[in-house]
């Protein structure tokens, strides 16, 4: 990652996703998968992971050189769905919630999950209502966007407005 927000005119920059616990143990994953620069402001640190231990120790390492911390919870691929992170944490939304709760108790940046829309609108919700609940501390839900969550959405206009309202308060 080397672009900033500045040069694209956007304004927070997230880096890939980054597997929490190689993060955590291997200094050759930090230099390789991390790096930021002036430019790069806000920056949301994008970590991947199954349980709030590894997140949080991630998270503690990043926390001095990120405006936020960001779970991905919508990597549909097979490989990250069998280590029990990515799309796989939205059948699982009060793991989702404890990770951040855990998280929110080691560092003080805001922390914010990404999810996918899949057919079964009801659950997404309810995955919602859990994991972006008051108490886990999440200021920021972020959809996945592909065709074909343009086309669900375009089925089920009544999804957009039931979606939980959550802070818009900025990384900055």
């Amino acid at each position: 990652m080397s672009a900033g927000s500045s040069r694209y005119n956007c304004d927070i920059v997230y880096t890939p996703m980054i597997l929490a616990d190689v993060f955590f143990a291997s200094n050759y994953s930090r230099e390789c998968e991390f790096s930021t620069n002036i430019l790069d402001d806000p920056v949301v640190i994008q970590f991947a992971a199954s349980n709030g231990v590894d997140l949080a120790n991630a998270a503690e390492m990043a926390a001095p050189y990120v405006s936020g911390i960001d779970i991905n919870c919508g990597c549909p691929q097979k490989w990250a769905i069998q280590e029990k992170i990515g799309s796989h944490l939205m059948s699982d939304p009060e793991t989702v919630r404890d990770m951040i709760r855990m998280t929110k108790a080691r560092v003080n940046v805001p922390c914010s999950i990404k999810i996918r829309i899949h057919k079964n609108l009801r659950s997404v919700l309810g995955t919602n209502r859990v994991a972006c609940s008051y108490q886990s501390g999440v200021r920021e839900c972020s959809v996945a966007n592909s065709p074909k969550t343009n086309l669900l959405l375009s089925h089920n206009h009544h999804f957009i407005g039931k979606r939980k309202s959550l802070s818009r308060e900025r990384y900055l």
